[in-house]
């Protein structure tokens, strides 16, 4: 009889659940799932290579990745390391603005670089490019070695000596520029407890270890790190005066102003105060023409001014005007209405928060050492303005706690309809208290959602809905809100998946959206777990992915050519040390095969015709693949940061190969005579149905593989065969058990999809 399986979305299932052949995701659940992604049609599709985009700032880590969007075509990984930050676009390292000018290389070992006042240090990292002559230097990044005034030599990144013996004799032009870099203050032991939140040009960080700062992007390799000034940006009105008309004398009145930028709302703390005795003025019982006439000077960013009054004791808003004078002759002042202090909660080390967001035109900042559970608001459309006036107004900043069972520190802050609170053992939600009430210093309400913490990875939001790692073990849950009860509830999305996780703790995550939706988590064992989430569709599916050789650090993904990309910190031991490479996932949205990526850490190649492909250093002493016009050659050891190919190319990828592969779970159906559980069973012809896939292989167990066909008689006699898309029936060895299952394994550098897989089964032997 057939038994078929037309989807796998449910990834990757626990050996506890092996027996819950009752539950709707068994149909759809794979015993393993290993490189293979679960797609959200319900195929899985072979993982995509990684390409290399450099070694890490001190080459062995550790560093993370941050993104950083500012739009879909401007969009960057910083990679932060010990104190130094870099950055990343379009899979490439940013340069600086300027480098040293080449006038000369000798053909030696090692060749020596001629640049007249280079300035470049020791250990520098630089990227060759505009030569004429010694092309092959072109396109290559290397570090400054035995640098003197006017000449330096190269290093690759093992240390080793730059040959430049058997390439061509320099011509002329050429510059080494170095990596573009700006030093920070984060030390490495410090980068995972870092957060973040960005508005336009401007990230705003946060560690309780430091004092809060503000990342400015000005240029691809122009960007400021400076502390943030938590104060209006606004001065104060000089120069201020007041001048008596009419007579009388007893009462004192005391006049302050104060700066407005009526766009952004900020206003500047008082000026001086100024003081005149007089008799009552004309609309308050005094002669027609006692008035004060108050004046100022211009200041600097204010398009109005706003005058406060203080008479008997009570201190309000008289007055706003765009002029720089404003006359008094009697107004009352409105002492509901003050104006407003300078404070900055944040001003020594115990006072610095740990989670940073944005919420309803307000910064909002939460979790210092010294109030673990403080949250802490600006002014509204004042960032950095922490000003208060007493009595509060309604856009006055806000200081309060989140108060539960216990005091809990606040590790996130995530803006949603409302705003999210993730703490070590509790979520909360804060509100304004009302269905459109905006929080403010009189209505801020604060209320447990979820008594289950937060770990300090970041949540990541898809759509309407948090993904956060539990507090404690390794579970990733769901927060999302829930109209029928007014509140936010969640559920765990690895109940059928612990045991990828046991013993195991998330240390970084990130989200792509397209085109797989999938969130990517590291484990502190390096391992990358992948996790299908299309929540319409009820698909959810996890599968671990395994780097050869590499373990993976930390994550990020920011748009890049019309898809999301995944960069990578990944430790090698490369030749016997240990280095950290940052790589990127290579697209899944590939035409044609010369595009296509299944190798790791690759390289790819394209230029004249040549049969020794160099700048593979990060790789020396691996054993590589390569992939050239759909031909795979195996076996190749990189030797001088070189391989020699068997046929010349114009184009190839070359990198360390791996194998991706799905195991199915035993049959769970009932067959006309009742259960199958417990009863022999037999798989005897299976068909696989495929997309685009080329060099796949089948069997009942991994020692025991038979090779999908793929030539076919379209295919030209000498050329690579053709992607295959179709049913292959294929025989599987006949043997008896309880439980059978078989493989499907991809183990060539090409693509490979199933769509699904329909065995044959015997049952009763």
């Amino acid at each position: 009889m057939r038994y078929d399986k037309p989807s796998f979305a449910g990834g990757e299932i626990a050996p506890a659940l092996y027996s819950r052949i009752d539950t709707a995701k068994y149909e759809t659940a794979l015993k393993r799932c290993r490189n293979f992604l679960v797609m959200k049609y319900g195929g899985v599709t072979m993982r995509p290579g990684t390409l290399l985009t450099g070694t890490v700032a001190g080459k062995t880590g550790p560093a993370r990745l941050i993104p950083f969007r500012f739009s879909t075509t401007q969009a960057y990984v910083l990679e932060f390391s010990d104190e130094k930050m870099r950055v990343i676009k379009d899979g490439a390292y940013v340069l600086d603005a300027t480098g040293a000018t080449i006038s000369g290389i000798t053909i030696a070992s090692p060749g020596v670089i001629t640049a007249t006042a280079h300035g470049l240090a020791n250990g520098t990292e630089v990227y060759l490019a505009g030569i004429v002559g010694t092309t092959q230097l072109n396109g290559r990044t290397l570090y400054v070695s035995d640098a003197a005034t006017n000449t330096f030599q190269l290093k690759d990144v093992n240390g080793d000596y730059i040959s430049t013996v058997g390439m061509t004799a320099y011509g002329s032009a050429g510059t080494a520029t170095p990596l573009y870099e700006l030093t920070t203050p984060y030390a490495a032991t410090d980068l995972f407890d870092l957060r973040f939140e960005q508005s336009a040009d401007v990230m705003y960080l946060a560690h309780t270890g430091y004092a809060p700062r503000k990342l400015a992007r000005i240029d691809h390799n122009d960007w400021t790190l400076n502390s943030v000034s938590f104060a209006t940006t606004l001065a104060a009105p000089t120069g201020v005066g007041v001048v008596e008309t009419g007579g009388g004398s007893g009462i004192q009145y005391d006049y302050f102003v104060t700066s407005l930028d009526t766009e952004t709302g900020d206003e500047s703390v008082v000026s001086s105060m100024v003081t005149v005795a007089s008799g009552r003025l004309a609309n308050d019982g005094g002669g027609d023409t006692n008035k004060h006439t108050i004046s100022w000077s211009a200041a600097t960013g204010a398009d109005r001014y706003r005058v406060y009054k203080q008479q008997g004791g009570v201190l309000g808003f008289m007055g706003s005007t765009d002029q720089l004078t404003m006359v008094d002759d009697g107004i009352d002042q409105d002492s509901t209405d003050t104006p407003p202090t300078a404070r900055d909660p944040f001003s020594g080390a115990g006072d610095w928060p740990g989670a940073v967001t944005f919420f309803e035109q307000r910064l909002c900042w939460g979790g210092t050492t010294n109030k673990p559970n403080g949250f802490f608001s600006s002014r509204s459309g004042s960032f950095e303005n922490m000003n208060v006036s007493y009595p509060l107004r309604a856009d006055d900043a806000i200081t309060a706690g989140l108060v539960a069972r216990e005091v809990n520190v606040i590790q996130h802050l995530v803006p949603l309809e409302d705003l999210l609170a993730f703490t070590s053992a509790a979520v909360f939600r804060i509100n304004g208290g009302g269905q459109s009430d905006f929080i403010s210093p009189a209505s801020f309400i604060s209320r447990v959602q979820a008594y289950r913490g937060s770990s300090n990875v970041r949540p990541a939001v898809i759509d309407s809905v948090t993904l956060y790692w539990q507090a404690r073990g390794a579970q990733l849950r769901t927060l999302g809100y829930q109209f029928d009860t007014d509140g936010y509830r969640g559920s765990d999305l690895t109940i059928f998946a612990p045991h990828l996780f046991k013993g195991r703790t998330i240390i970084d995550q990130a989200y792509t959206q397209h085109p797989l939706s999938t969130l990517w988590a590291v484990g502190d064992d390096g391992a990358l777990y992948a996790l299908t989430w299309e929540l319409e569709q009820d698909v959810w599916g996890w599968a671990k992915c395994e780097l050869p050789g590499g373990l993976v650090k930390s994550v990020a993904c920011i748009p890049q050519d019309g898809e999301d990309t995944l960069y990578m910190v990944v430790e090698r031991e490369i030749d016997g040390v240990t280095r950290q490479y940052v790589e990127q996932l290579a697209s899944a949205l590939w035409e044609d095969l010369a595009d296509a990526v299944y190798l790791d850490s690759a390289i790819s190649y394209s230029g004249a015709s040549a049969t020794t492909i160099s700048g593979l250093e990060h790789l020396e002493g691996e054993t590589v693949s390569a992939v050239s016009d759909g031909a795979v050659e195996s076996g190749l050891v990189v030797t001088g940061g070189a391989v020699t190919l068997a046929e010349a190319t114009t184009a190839a990828v070359i990198g360390l190969p791996y194998t991706a592969l799905i195991e199915t779970l035993p049959p769970g159906f009932a067959s006309p005579n009742g259960s199958t559980q417990g009863v022999k069973k037999s798989l005897n012809m299976l068909t696989i149905r495929l997309e685009n896939t080329r060099g796949l292989s089948y069997g009942i167990s991994e020692d025991s593989l038979f090779d999908v066909e793929d030539r076919t008689d379209a295919d030209d006699y000498g050329d690579a065969p053709a992607l295959f898309t179709g049913d292959v029936d294929v025989k599987l060895e006949p043997t008896w058990s309880t439980n059978p299952t078989f493989v499907l394994v991809q183990s060539s550098p090409l693509p490979a999809t199933i769509t699904g897989v329909f065995p044959s089964i015997q049952i009763g032997g």
